[in-house]
């Protein structure tokens, strides 16, 4: 429902100001970005005795919005969907209960969808700036393998990290650069490159949770830990084309 309401408030916003005015030297656009972007995971020192690796991957980044452009500045605002990955290589040595595996090695995919907002500064065709990525509904999925005395078994389209309960909103502070190239009278192609710096973790805090045992019982492990033990995405980087009409 979220989605539908992102997208359809900048479709509105669209139809009312997507129009040139030439006397005020104002030129306001409709853009559409695609992308694939790579994310690098952080593992606190704290831990690094369970959690035996924890990697990123490749995703993909889509959107439409609206932008003005004034002499050499441009505005540029938005609704937008993206994924990041997120590997987990979890072992259970704390726990002797045979109910409890060995290993978890979950697979997970975050499906994020919110706003963006960028202002940039141009020389000649080559532009710079920064901006903010803030996400307003988030999805998780993943494919796991149970190791249990050296025995596999899978389960896949888990809702539920292993690692926490619930993630968290992302709020990423972001830097472009890019170039601007007119094609046709009314389509312009931006190849762009961006840094991304998330301000939140994926998770707010550390603990276990999952469902499996001999007879589908549930448990919930959950660990006190001082000090920062949370994951986090640093940084990502987003590289694709944005076309302006």
């Amino acid at each position: 429902m979220h989605r539908k309401l992102i997208f359809c408030f900048a479709l509105s916003s669209i139809l009312l100001y997507a129009q040139e005015d030439s006397d005020e030297g104002l030129v306001t656009f409709l853009e559409v970005p695609l992308s694939v972007n790579y994310v690098n995971v952080i593992v606190p020192k704290l831990m690094y005795a369970t959690v035996n690796s924890a990697s990123g991957g490749i995703g993909a980044n889509y959107g439409i919005g609206i932008g003005a452009r004034k002499d050499n500045t441009e505005f540029r605002f938005g609704a937008h969907q993206w994924t990041h990955q997120l590997n987990l290589n979890v072992k259970y040595d704390f726990t002797d209960s045979k109910s409890i595996p060995d290993a978890i090695i979950e697979n997970g995919k975050l499906r994020y969808t919110g706003v963006y907002f960028r202002v940039s500064r141009y020389s000649k065709s080559i532009f710079f700036g920064g901006g903010l990525d803030l996400s307003i509904t988030r999805k998780f999925k993943s494919d796991r393998i149970y190791i249990r005395d050296g025995k596999q078994s899978n389960s896949y389209n888990t809702d539920e990290g292993v690692l926490f309960d619930r993630q968290k909103q992302i709020i990423k502070l972001v830097l472009i650069v890019g170039a601007r190239w007119e094609v046709a009278r009314d389509l312009s192609i931006k190849p762009f490159f961006e840094i991304g710096l998330p301000c939140t973790p994926i998770h707010p805090k550390f603990q276990f949770q999952d469902t499996i045992g001999n007879n589908n019982e549930p448990f919930y492990i959950s660990y006190e830990i001082k000090g920062k033990s949370a994951l986090y995405y640093f940084p990502t980087f987003n590289c694709g084309v944005a076309f302006e009409i």
